[in-house]
């Protein structure tokens, strides 16, 4: 080999150019775009008329970004309203925003969008399922009531005791891990029910946004289960400030039964059911002067008298404790169920029908 092809064989080993290749260096990996969740109200469901709160969760799977986050509705695919801020998404993080949104009568969509502020691109990008925005219905001055039951049994038919037959209720039924953890959201519902529900399942937030809406006038009505040690989970303590409930184990309501009906039991044989109610003298649940709860009188074998339903104030709004529930046997098989659950109702009646916020 000449002395010539040499120092050319060791040019064309190192020099890329040399062999016809690109020397322009790779374009650096396409970033994985952050991906986007929404929910408008508070569990998704239809809307009132006026503001909601709209929540977007964000996942970063990358490197920080700071961003432009837009919301906005749409109504016939045309935006009607948009509102912005700028957020920092964090390193393989999440992020949750809330905005504040006016809802008017009619149905659209909400759009989000994300906006990489240094590359002025956007990364990411979500459109929202239809909603449906209807005004509620007028009922004896006031309007139709929307109630959020929260349990561990979520059946409709668990809650469906709750409504009136007389008044189109909203009744939406969820998990502990659907509760709101903004009080904003709670605004929408007139009462919220929690039977033998978990809160643990909710986030530190959710439930003390919880407690703030009963406090800033919001109404709860706590329907047991069959454990005492339901009404000691510290979120429900929180509801029941310096009142202590003991259980009981009965075969029957004796005062209740012969007022309302009997209940139904097979081959006449009488089920054992515990009742949770208030220990000692506690005036702030004696002292109603609701005449619905004084009907719901009952006694214990010891002689000492309980309401079916007791009234706790908190703040300015109000806690509503059942001594049991009346869709679990044996009491689902009672002839006056319907009666009771009916002045159980009534009890709550100021707060889900001619209540408003």
């Amino acid at each position: 080999m000449p002395r010539t092809a040499i120092p050319l064989l060791f040019v064309l080993l190192l020099c890329p150019a040399a062999r016809g290749q690109d020397s322009t260096p790779a374009a650096p990996p396409a970033q994985a775009a952050p991906r986007l969740e929404l929910k408008v109200g508070a569990t998704d469901g239809d809307l009132r008329p006026g503001w909601a709160p709209v929540e977007v969760r964000i996942e970063n799977p990358g490197p920080a970004l700071r961003v432009k986050l837009t919301v906005t509705l749409l109504r016939d695919n045309e935006p009607t309203l948009s509102c912005h801020r700028d957020v920092r998404l964090p390193e393989k993080g999440r992020l949750r925003e809330w905005f504040t949104l006016p809802f008017s009568e009619s149905w659209g969509h909400v759009e989000v969008e994300v906006l990489d502020l240094e590359r002025g691109e956007r990364v990411a990008r979500l459109v929202g399922q239809s909603l449906t925005v209807r005004r509620p219905y007028a009922y004896g001055g006031g309007r139709e009531p929307r109630i959020l039951f929260l349990g561990e049994d979520l059946e409709y038919r668990q809650a469906s005791w709750l409504l009136d037959r007389n008044l189109t209720t909203w009744l939406e039924v969820a998990g502990p891990d659907r509760l709101p953890d903004r009080v904003l959201a709670y605004d929408t519902f007139d009462l919220i029910v929690l039977r033998d529900a978990d809160l643990s399942g909710a986030s530190p937030a959710s439930r003390e946004a919880l407690i703030r809406w009963v406090q800033m006038g919001g109404k709860v009505l706590l329907v047991p289960g069959r454990r005492l040690a339901w009404f000691r989970d510290p979120a429900i303590q929180r509801l029941l400030p310096g009142t202590t409930l003991t259980s009981h184990t009965l075969e029957g309501l004796e005062q209740l039964e012969q007022r309302y009906g009997a209940f139904r039991t097979p081959h006449n044989r009488r089920e054992t059911f515990e009742v949770f109610v208030p220990s000692g003298d506690e005036p702030e649940l004696r002292g109603s002067s609701n005449s619905s709860a004084n009907r719901l009188l009952e006694q214990l074998p010891s002689g000492k008298a309980f309401r079916f339903v007791n009234e706790l104030r908190l703040g300015k709004g109000w806690v509503y404790v059942l001594a049991a529930d009346p869709a679990r046997p044996p009491l689902d098989r009672w002839m006056g169920r319907t009666t009771v659950t009916r002045e159980v109702r009534q009890v709550v009646n100021d707060n889900y029908i001619s209540h408003s916020h």
